[in-house]
């Protein structure tokens, strides 16, 4: 069951807000998330829980959502948190803190909706866990976790943050079995994760910091340039 918490010291918007997602869940006929609720970012920092997806309400007595969101997303890195506002002023430092998306004001429930699909869509690539077979076993990883797929010598080799894994399983079998939302086929031995691009030019990609590089075909720079800007605009 999927977690979810409404900050806001609104309490009228919050219980609309809470009826909506329902709402959503159910015309999706999807299982109702476990919704809390609270009304300051102390109320929520002080609670235990894990939020797979947030909306937190960027003025409030006491500390802002977005400090809120910081902190919450040290808990889960992978948590997805929409900022509320009236106040286009706070948009820059929210997008700043990677909120996935803000909220204005009174609410527009089809915006809302719609705002959820990506939301879900993105929840539903970030826990996804796919198995790796090596010459030691199996490994199970989250698909966010892969920074690039690199075809080597007969070895397709994974590269993740803490670790690097050697597989036969060839890169065909990866690129179909990698989300196209965020997985891109730049050459015909790499597959990048746009989450961890950092620059790229027409014939490399540098992710992770600059630690690994990718080959960028000229024929896919074009294609790859738009798709990157459009991840960057629905999920960045």
């Amino acid at each position: 069951m999927l977690n979810f918490a409404i900050c806001d010291d609104d309490f009228d918007f919050c219980n609309e807000l809470k009826k909506y997602v329902t709402e959503y869940f159910s015309d999706k006929k999807l299982e109702a998330p476990n919704i809390s609720i609270f009304h300051s970012s102390e109320d929520i920092l002080s609670s235990s829980e894990i939020f797979d997806i947030a909306f937190l309400d960027v003025e409030m007595s006491g500390l802002s959502g977005i400090h809120a969101g910081k902190e919450l997303t040290k808990r889960n890195k992978h948590m997805i948190f929409f900022i509320i506002t009236s106040f286009e002023d706070y948009l820059d430092e929210a997008l700043r803190f990677h909120a996935f998306r803000y909220l204005s004001k009174p609410l527009d429930k089809s915006r809302l909706f719609r705002n959820l699909d990506d939301a879900m869509h993105l929840y539903s690539t970030t826990s996804t866990k796919i198995p790796i077979e090596t010459k030691k076993g199996v490994h199970m990883i989250l698909s966010s976790d892969i920074i690039m797929v690199e075809a080597r010598f007969g070895n397709v080799i994974i590269y993740t943050p803490n670790e690097i894994y050697y597989t036969t399983t060839k890169i065909n079998v990866w690129d179909s079995r990698l989300p196209e939302i965020n997985f891109f086929r730049c050459h015909r031995s790499f597959i990048v994760n746009f989450n961890y691009v950092n620059f790229f030019d027409n014939s490399l990609i540098h992710l992770h910091n600059n630690k690994y590089k990718a080959y960028l075909t000229v024929r896919k720079y074009s294609q790859f340039k738009h798709e990157y800007f459009v991840f960057l605009e629905h999920f960045g």
